[in-house]
């Protein structure tokens, strides 16, 4: 009857521990990339008596001493993936873990959320670890955008132009760009200098007439402006209506007085001269100007293999670095130290790669993983300790009342 006191005890002791895990669970619902634990219960060492059993035989007699929680392990099923309002959230759709740093420690997490800090190095929100990122040859390094947030301006060095000039046209007249097209605003030549300041071209094309002792070779002059002020003139020549080569292009020599500089050439080597309704010339769809203004960094954006693309207010894009993820052979050697994190036991040695490869899974930006906690499977957990543990109670009430009950019967005697 003592024994059954104990292994009661031992039971309500084991139940306790599982609602403080199951409880545990429940408290992290809405942790992002929490893993659910469970538990692993196992019995106590027995009590053997051999010899000659009540009923003759010569097996062994086996009392227990209880049970105890064994050991826990880390759910691995995927939780629920939901977008947020930060571009640098970022979600495993996989096995991976990703990799934070602190000094010489590494540690290894799923939550995700990530930000930049004061000194422009990703880092996990909440510990401020930096977020190790990967190289081409495999080697881990810091994830920052420190030199790249602006966006350096480029001159424009090229403007081609398309089109047709009308060969109907008298002598002395002429056809502007943007004024004389259809639709002015959208046929705005703009350019920028070196420095990323904006200019707006106009555009000047007048019929001079054929060349001295010619009937093929057809003279235009054309006049480059800014608000006004001319910026360059030369003429081209159209011979039989197509471009002569030493005449089809106009260089001109922007110097605005800030110090910026840009030095344009205007081809009109994909023009024509025909005998038309109107004059049609603008710049081509494809590959028409180059040259961008001054940029900021406005957003982040990460792929499924984790690279990063870096994207600015002039509309320019670059590439950035991208996320390492670990895989570990056995994820229950892995230990919970908090704040999100796991620690690897000594001798683990993870796979590390990038998004994608060796299993590791893929990644979703603007994302986090939700818990893997479901409420129904905890109640139910929770119902089976509650029962187990009034069960023991109930036991070690029992065994107490058969001792009182043995003490008394001792004392009538």
């Amino acid at each position: 009857m003592i024994g059954s006191i104990f292994t009661s005890t031992a039971g309500m002791t084991t139940f306790s521990e599982a609602l403080d895990i199951i409880g545990n669970n429940v408290s992290n619902m809405n942790t992002p990339g929490y893993k659910g634990q469970e538990m692993i219960f196992k019995d106590l060492f027995y009590q053997n008596q051999t010899g000659e059993n009540r009923d003759g035989s010569n097996t062994t007699i086996q009392t227990g001493s209880g049970s105890e929680i064994g050991s826990t392990v880390i759910r691995t099923n995927q939780g629920e993936t939901r977008e947020t309002s930060s571009d640098t959230d970022i979600a495993i759709d996989g096995n991976g873990f990703f990799l934070l740093r602190d000094g010489t420690e590494t540690y290894y997490s799923r939550a995700g959320r990530f930000e930049f800090n004061e000194d422009q190095t990703l880092v996990d929100t909440t510990t401020g670890y930096k977020v190790a990122g990967i190289t081409s040859d495999g080697n881990l390094e810091d994830i920052s955008i420190a030199g790249d947030r602006l966006n350096p301006a480029q001159a424009t060095t090229y403007v081609n132009f398309e089109g047709t000039l009308n060969s109907n046209i008298d002598d002395g007249n002429s056809y502007t760009i943007p004024t004389d097209t259809p639709n002015p605003d959208d046929a705005k030549v703009i350019v920028y200098d070196s420095i990323g300041n904006k200019h707006e071209l106009e555009i000047k094309f007048t019929k001079v007439g054929f060349v001295s002792g010619s009937t093929t070779q057809m003279v235009w002059l054309v006049e480059v402006s800014e608000d006004g002020n001319v910026l360059a003139t030369e003429e081209i020549r159209y011979e039989s209506g197509s471009p002569m080569e030493e005449y089809n292009s106009v260089l001109v020599e922007l110097r605005p007085g800030t110090g910026a500089t840009a030095d344009i050439t205007l081809d009109l080597s994909d023009t024509r001269m025909l005998s038309a309704a109107s004059s049609t010339i603008a710049v081509k769809d494809d590959d028409g100007i180059d040259g961008i203004p001054f940029g900021s960094l406005v957003s982040i954006k990460f792929d499924e293999e984790g690279k990063m693309t870096l994207q600015y207010s002039n509309g320019e894009e670059m590439a950035g670095q991208q996320i390492a993820l670990a895989l570990f052979n056995d994820v229950h050697a892995l230990k919970l130290k908090g704040d999100n994190l796991y620690e690897a036991i000594a001798g683990q040695n993870p796979i590390i790669s990038n998004p994608g490869n060796q299993g590791l899974g893929n990644v979703i930006g603007g994302s986090i993983e939700l818990s893997n906690v479901e409420l129904s499977m905890e109640f139910s957990d929770i119902i089976i300790a509650q029962r187990g543990y009034q069960a023991c109670s109930h036991l070690m009430n029992v065994s107490n009342e058969m001792i009182q009950q043995l003490f008394e019967l001792g004392g009538n005697r």
